[in-house]
């Protein structure tokens, strides 16, 4: 499926902060949204979901060919994060109303998204990593077309992490998928788009992220991939601090803020 959203001299003022973004397009594959807190990560989201509207410019979308506004595109957006708000039901009766599925299906796909033990606590009891699994199993359930998540690897175990970076992965080919992470991960390796006090600083790629990322230091010549498969080298692994190393390795790869985020 072809989708592609389409950012324009978009503006969004609050009293306090300005995002400004000049020109931003995002097709169908993924995008990880990076930035330090405040930069206008959770903003952008919001405008890209179509909850916010921007103060002056406009926010576009093109699904199969079709030019649509974001008043046309609410129902095909499935939108992740802290200021989601859901009714306090359990957690099985939340995702059987929003999928329209039986109760006894709606709690079996909880424990596939990682709910297991949790499907009849109700939402405003659980914690905000097990809120956003929830949000999560019903934004990808629901066959959203685009799917914006936001910071949905903070307070989750690697195992959920792994879980859902495979589902994302497997979707990427067929949905447009916004994740404003700050947490290493292999979507990674997608297309970045990093943004720093209120503006895009750069859209794109870095050749070998992970490798750039990660120093080896050992008594002989290792790559890192040796280094995690084997774990049988005498030496020391130095991580740059993420958000760090991306901002410093965009500048030497170039990208813009102006650029186009590909597949």
């Amino acid at each position: 499926m072809a989708i592609r959203v389409e950012a324009r001299n978009v503006v969004k003022r609050y009293p306090r902060f300005t995002l400004t973004v000049e020109r931003l397009t995002a097709e169908t594959g993924i995008h990880v949204l990076v930035g330090p807190n405040g930069s206008g990560k959770t903003v952008l989201l919001r405008l890209l979901a179509g909850v916010a509207r921007p103060s002056q410019g406009r926010i576009e979308y093109v699904i199969d060919g079709e030019r649509l506004g974001a008043d046309r595109v609410t129902g095909m957006v499935g939108l992740v994060g802290s200021g989601v708000s859901l009714p306090n039901w359990p957690v099985a009766r939340l995702i059987s109303y929003f999928l329209d599925i039986p109760l006894g299906e709606a709690a079996r796909l909880a424990r596939e998204y990682v709910l297991e033990g949790y499907e009849w606590k109700k939402y405003e009891e659980l914690s905000s990593g097990y809120k956003r699994r929830v949000q999560v199993a019903i934004a990808l359930e629901r066959r959203s077309k685009i799917l914006l998540l936001d910071e949905p690897f903070i307070n989750v175990d690697s195992e959920y992490i792994g879980f859902l970076e495979e589902h994302l992965i497997r979707m990427a080919g067929e949905k447009l998928i916004v994740v404003a992470t700050h947490v290493p991960s292999r979507l990674l390796e997608h297309n970045l788009i990093l943004i720093r006090d209120g503006q895009i600083v750069f859209t794109g790629r870095i050749p070998n992220l992970l490798e750039e990322i990660v120093t080896v230091e050992a008594d002989r010549e290792v790559s890192l991939h040796e280094v995690l498969n084997r774990c049988g080298v005498r030496g020391r692994i130095r991580i740059t601090p993420l958000q760090e190393a991306l901002f410093r390795l965009a500048s030497r790869y170039g990208g813009a803020a102006a650029g186009e985020a590909g597949r």
